[in-house]
């Protein structure tokens, strides 16, 4: 409290601790923190036991990203959270904005002292087994495996193996999330893929909805990144994953979510097997190639041109004024764009729009981009 609060760039999602409770003559104190509203924000926990219903994967998804954002800007202070989990934070089932609500465990990065050292299931192996304190580093595994709970509504790490356990005490704890963890999705080691059970078999379908590059990066948390600290995967890359998720966000014909993968050739949706009629794609090139799905609302920010650490709105995708089947793209910079189609070429000034039809190609003072069918 006297050095203010860490993650200033994420103040509004931190329930900060606003005043010190001391009971006189007691060494006890508590502090006091702003009231959550219940009408307003909602747990994992309320999902999971159907009292609130799931509020669709792009809520989720932005939660997600918001989430890697928060404990990313707490490591960039120097401060390690200690005890990343379900329980200690909330959110929007409108808008996915979150609310961490549980803040007295934050202490400075690699602190020796303090009690705190996670919850049962969310953290690093080297923790479970008491080789290792919290830290920034151990917190980007516990923030892997509540990422994989909010996508896949199961545990990394539940599967056959966790399944056969009948009592499942502190020896079997340490021996699932300590001794020998192995990841449910493991390709190269089927000893703890799920079981053939109801209670199980969801987390397969959702897992078949997530696109590539996420699954790519789980699999690097629940693999190396579970003995390898170093090869964890970070809040920076969590956070470019989710950005480019929701940026590839598509409700088919008949109402679900789907996600467009520029790595499948052919999609069908996962509720009804409908063919998808995906809209026009805008890649960008830089140091590598970028993907979105061409929609009104759908923004372009310095993240999806590959400056990962940070998300300043570049362009914004609108509603052609005549034309209900092409999408505008503004000109959010100070700088001038060019257009070219064919032989033709054109000036966007800062402020203006350009129709995106296909084979339009766009060339910023960095970039260059592009509209594919």
């Amino acid at each position: 409290m006297q050095a203010g609060v860490p993650a200033a760039g994420c103040a509004e999602h931190f329930a900060w601790p606003l005043e010190l409770v001391e009971v006189p003559g007691e060494k006890r104190f508590g502090y006091l923190m702003q009231l959550i509203d219940r009408a307003k924000f909602i747990s994992l926990a309320d999902i999971e036991s159907g009292a609130v219903e799931h509020p669709g994967f792009g809520v989720m998804a932005e939660a997600c990203r918001q989430l890697a954002e928060c404990f990313r800007e707490l490591g960039i202070a120097g401060y390690s959270y200690r005890d990343i989990s379900p329980g200690n934070f909330m959110f929007c089932p409108k808008t996915g904005d979150v609310m961490i609500c549980d803040n007295d465990n934050i202490m400075a990065d690699k602190h020796a002292i303090g009690s705190i050292i996670g919850t049962p299931g969310y953290m690093a192996p080297e923790v479970v087994m008491g080789t290792a304190r919290p830290s920034t580093i151990t917190d980007q595994q516990s923030l892997a495996y509540l990422l994989f709970s909010m996508m896949c509504f199961g545990h990394p790490l539940h599967g056959q193996r966790e399944f056969n356990i009948r009592v499942f005490d502190g020896i079997a704890a340490q021996e699932i999330y300590g001794k020998k963890p192995v990841f449910v999705f493991d390709p190269k080691n089927l000893s703890n893929s799920l079981p053939n059970e109801p209670g199980y078999r969801h987390i397969a379908k959702h897992w078949s909805m997530l696109p590539v590059q996420l699954r790519t990066l789980f699999s690097q948390a629940f693999t190396v990144g579970l003995h390898e600290p170093s090869q964890r995967v970070t809040a920076i890359q969590w956070k470019h994953a989710f950005t480019q998720m929701l940026s590839q966000r598509h409700i088919c014909e008949c109402g679900a979510e789907n996600f467009w993968d520029p790595m499948q050739k052919k999609q069908v949706c996962w509720h009804r097997n409908c063919s998808i009629q995906f809209p026009n794609k805008l890649y960008i090139c830089g140091k590598s190639v970028t993907a979105m799905l061409i929609k009104p609302g759908q923004m372009v920010t310095t993240m999806h041109l590959g400056e990962k650490s940070s998300a300043t709105i570049v362009a914004e995708m609108e509603n052609h004024p005549t034309d209900s089947g092409v999408c505008l793209l503004r000109n959010k910079t100070g700088d001038m764009w060019q257009a070219t189609a064919g032989k033709q070429t054109a000036d966007v000034p800062p402020g203006k729009a350009i129709a995106l039809h296909p084979g339009i190609q766009l060339r910023t003072a960095k970039h260059e981009l592009s509209v594919h069918p």
